[in-house]
């Protein structure tokens, strides 16, 4: 496992706080449960779990029950990976870089001693212990019965209702509120009855199916109330649930599919679901469920009352769902093959952009480009008149889809460069107004765009623009020269070193010489670690051991007060 080159980018004070927790035995339970899947408990203020895949040596997903977001990796799994490669390695490691000569035999893992452990009790045994722990241990209760529940002719989805109720009941604290460290591991037990429906799908027992679908559905909206679900668990339950009826809808017997239907129209108007948009998941389901007249006139009886609920469109929300309700009737036309009837539908609804886009790309397709423009540049004078900037650039980005499918090269110049400055410079249309000219004419323009970007000063972000379009054109000169302009913004020169590093070694050290220099005037942890960090990468080019040396040095006289530099320099620079 190459663990030092997957922490190369994690911060540094990421992976020290984990190489502490490592250090200090904080890791417990490390258990290998299939060939590439690592679980482990971290121990500290509060306990995690930490679930890690390895696959042929490279660690390809990782996840942990803590609430830390400002990264990819949090210090739990930093301490974890230490501790699987202590593991697989049989060997003691040095979190510094070294390991001991001396190789351990490799012990049985806990996971191996779990099977033997299977093989050699006996099934009475098994059996008494099953019971008592199951009693005692709610949480596993609630995973065995699901587990096992195949073995038991339930037929009723209030069963599995009652099932969900439980396991949330399990994973709920004193006062009924079940924390984000719990969410992970709750939503885990309610999509083992997801995997079942998943089952009895492809078994063609849609029935039971559904029953296991519509419970997850009405009771997860009712469990979210009362959690700390900032993960986002419920979410893709809920998509889950969802989605295996969409996905099997071809499975479904038509009686079932009508009896679906009316369970839909009654459910979509229940408040729980409102606020996670989780009504618009009924909304995208009951299209595909119409089969006559009469259903078809049940659902915009449905579509119109919803209307009525949400309002003249005053307000920003209730306009959203205003047009989300039509859209669902569009939907439902074009799920018909009624092509005429959404045609004309949403002419009939053009105010509203989703509408008049939906009539531009009708029109595309049927490359009728003089009314696409027209419908867009109505749609730009919309825009403009409302102070919608974002959505006039959406428009006009569909005037240069038109330029260049009738390849007019004018007009795609005229839309490809507006859009590059109005998108904040957007290299997508850098590279089609490109395009349209030839080697020689190209090198003229650049310098115009160049002279622009300058124009607009180093607060609009210049710097880093200029530094793309060198980079792009392999102006290597240019962007050293840029570089050496700003050589005391070490974030600067760190972004786009790595294009000089082959080029020029020498002058590109000498620019970290003094960004760093600039950047020690910081005081505080963080800011040594980001330190440490930056001189480990010099150490990567051509001639840098040795500025690096020079730093250091510098560093230990000028500052010898400051501690956590002194040790964090000690730490990686011996």
């Amino acid at each position: 496992m190459d663990l030092e080159s997957f922490l190369e980018d994690i911060s540094p004070k990421i992976v020290n706080r984990g190489i502490n927790y490592f250090e200090n035995g904080a890791v417990e339970n490390l258990v290998k449960i299939s060939e590439s899947e690592w679980r482990a408990d971290v121990i500290g203020s509060e306990d995690y779990r930490v679930e890690i895949t390895i696959d042929d040596g490279e660690i390809i997903d990782w996840y942990c029950t803590c609430p830390y977001d400002w990264g990819p990796v949090c210090k739990h799994v930093v301490a974890v990976l230490y501790e699987i490669e202590k593991a697989m390695n049989g060997n003691e490691i040095n979190v510094h870089g070294k390991k001991s000569k001396k190789q351990k035999k490799a012990e049985k893992s806990q996971l191996e001693q779990f099977e033997e452990i299977l093989k050699k009790v006996s099934k009475k045994d098994l059996a008494v212990f099953l019971k008592e722990f199951a009693l005692d241990n709610e949480k596993f209760f609630s995973e065995f019965f699901i587990h096992f529940s195949d073995l038991i002719k339930t037929n009723k989805k209030e069963n599995y209702k009652t099932w969900i109720k439980e396991i949330a009941r399990s994973f709920s604290g004193r006062y009924g509120f079940i924390e984000y460290n719990e969410s992970f591991p709750l939503f885990r037990q309610v999509d083992s009855l997801l995997r079942k429906a998943e089952k009895y799908f492809d078994e063609n027992n849609t029935a039971e199916a559904i029953r296991i679908c519509q419970a997850v559905i009405e009771e997860v909206p009712v469990i979210v109330q009362k959690m700390d679900d900032s993960a986002g668990f419920s979410s893709a339950t809920m998509d889950w649930a969802f989605s295996l009826i969409h996905k099997n809808l071809s499975k479904i017997p038509p009686s079932e599919k009508d009896a679906l239907l009316d369970y839909c129209l009654k459910e979509f108007f229940k408040s729980k679901y409102t606020g996670f948009g989780w009504e618009n998941d009924f909304l995208s389901l009951m299209p595909h469920l119409i089969s006559n007249l009469e259903q078809e006139k049940a659902f915009f009886k449905a579509l119109d009352l919803a209307q009525r609920k949400a309002g003249k469109g005053d307000s920003w929300s209730s306009t959203y769902k205003i047009v989300r309700l039509k859209r669902a009737k569009l939907d439902y036309f074009l799920i018909t093959k009624r092509k005429e009837e959404a045609t004309k539908f949403a002419e009939e609804n053009i105010e509203h952009d989703e509408f008049r886009k939906f009539l531009i790309d009708e029109a595309i397709e049927k490359r009728e480009f003089d009314r696409a423009k027209k419908l867009i540049h109505g749609g730009i004078d919309e825009a403009q008149k409302n102070n919608y900037p974002g959505l006039v650039q959406d428009y006009k980005s569909r005037l240069l889809e038109i330029a260049r499918l009738e390849k007019n090269k004018d007009e795609v110049r005229k839309y490809a460069e507006e859009l590059f400055y109005s998108s904040y410079f957007n290299f997508k249309f850098y590279d089609i107004l490109k395009k349209t000219y030839s080697k020689d004419e190209w090198e003229d323009v650049v310098e115009d765009i160049i002279d622009e970007i300058k124009s607009r000063g180093r607060s609009g972000g210049s710097i880093g623009i200029l530094a793309q379009v060198f980079i792009k054109e392999k102006y290597q000169d240019r962007l050293l020269k840029l570089l050496q302009e700003h050589s005391d913004d070490l974030h600067i020169v760190e972004n786009y070193a790595t294009h000089l590093k082959k080029a020029y070694p020498k002058e590109l050290l000498k620019i970290y010489e003094n960004a760093v220099r600039v950047y020690a005037q910081n005081t505080g942890r963080n800011f040594y670690e980001e330190i440490a960090r930056v001189l480990k990468n010099m150490l990567k080019i051509e001639g840098g051991e040795k500025v690096v040396r020079k730093l250091v040095a510098e560093f230990k006289e000028k500052y010898p007060r400051r501690r956590a530099m002194m040790e964090i320099l000690n730490k990686y620079f011996k």
